[in-house]
């Protein structure tokens, strides 16, 4: 009977460790986990640049900024569900799993704004500014889509270099040791 009981016990403690793994991570987790994240990618796509420092926009890209309006169309949004969006992505970007295209699109949805109190671990300085000047150069980045584990990511890198001078990239990443790696790039637009 003692076994039994050890062995339920067991079995209760793998379940409840399995369950806090794969629970959606906090508000305060994702927030530095962004941060992180940004700084890997930030690091990655500037890392032959001779740009000196960096001005990056605190309002997240999303579907009704940029490109995508004239792309998608402005309603976009109205006339795809979810499910139309997330199959969409699974075309764009097939290695990416399908649990971080359905934060993805949602994330992507609506303009957000950064918590810029976090500091960023890039090697050039850089700033952050509301909204850039017509004539800056600048990034911007998307809000961050997480795998329901919290070890995988997502994101939208775009840089602004003109008036008709730009670029994007979307990054796969994964968190090997506690650090995030760069799994896979996907090559957006160049102008």
């Amino acid at each position: 009977m003692r076994l039994f009981r050890l062995s339920i016990f067991s079995l209760l403690i793998g379940l409840a460790l399995a369950g806090c793994q794969n629970r959606k991570i906090s508000a305060e987790q994702r927030s530095l986990e962004t941060a992180a994240v940004f700084s890997a990618v930030i690091e990655d796509k500037f890392a032959s640049s001779i740009i000196p420092s960096l001005t990056i926009a605190t309002k997240s890209s999303h579907y009704r900024s940029g490109p995508y309006p004239a792309l998608l169309g402005d309603d976009y949004l109205e006339r795809t569900t979810p499910a139309e969006r997330v199959a969409l992505l699974q075309e764009m970007y097939p290695g990416v799993d399908e649990d971080i295209l359905h934060d993805f699109q949602k994330v992507f949805a609506e303009e957000a704004t950064f918590d810029t109190s976090i500091p960023l671990q890039i090697s050039r300085p850089y700033r952050f500014v509301s909204e850039p000047a017509h004539e800056e150069d600048y990034v911007r980045l998307s809000r961050v889509a997480f795998n329901t584990s919290g070890n995988k990511a997502f994101v939208r890198v775009g840089y602004a270099c003109g008036l008709f001078c730009g670029s994007e990239d979307h990054f796969l990443l994964e968190k090997v040791n506690g650090v995030w790696q760069i799994k896979e790039r996907f090559p957006g637009f160049r102008t």
